[in-house]
């Protein structure tokens, strides 16, 4: 496979065929490369440019979407990104997040509230045994439409309803003296 384009007669075509790393020698290097060859006159050369070898977890895939999103600030798509470079499990606080970067801890608060406005993050409130809140779990997608965060957390306790009654008009006991 190959794919071939031309700028300012320099033909740049990325391919994952072994690309020559000299012209004249005729040895060929292995693996995915791009190929660079110039038609200019005088320039003459070709070169290989080879990729290494990527660690599966030294990257991060974001959907293109995510950035393509008029709604969202620069603000939000950055803590995204920052925050989608880590592994589950990892623990973050507002405080962390606005440590690693150049904006307050109020910036923080209000990207990862556009985040949760838009459905990319959710946060959910641990509830332990005796009924207190404990720490927050950010669940993040950049699949909003696949995720739905739950509004508030479940307390155990059905929903009150308001009691009905035949008669909730209350009588008036006291007499008005009307003569005076």
């Amino acid at each position: 496979m190959a794919v071939s384009r031309t700028l300012d007669g320099i033909a740049y075509s990325i391919t994952d065929q072994p690309a020559l790393r000299d012209a004249g020698r005729g040895h060929a290097v292995g693996g995915p490369s791009v190929f660079v060859s110039s038609s200019r006159a005088g320039a003459g050369f070709e070169a290989g440019i080879r990729r290494g070898v990527v660690a599966a977890d030294r990257f991060t895939q974001i959907a293109n979407g995510l950035f393509r999103d008029p709604r969202l600030s620069f603000k939000a798509q950055g803590l995204f990104g920052l925050i989608s470079t880590h592994w589950d499990g990892w623990r973050i606080s507002v405080a962390d997040l606005a440590r690693r970067g150049r904006d307050g801890e109020a910036a923080v608060r209000s990207g990862l509230k556009e985040l949760e406005k838009h459905g990319l993050l959710c946060r959910e409130l641990e509830r332990h045994a005796d009924g207190t809140l404990g720490a927050a779990a950010y669940v993040l997608t950049d699949l909003p439409s696949q995720r739905r965060c739950r509004s508030q957390p479940m307390s155990g306790f059905p929903p009150v309803d308001d009691p009905t009654s035949a008669d909730h008009l209350t009588k008036n006991t006291i007499r008005k003296n009307t003569t005076k």
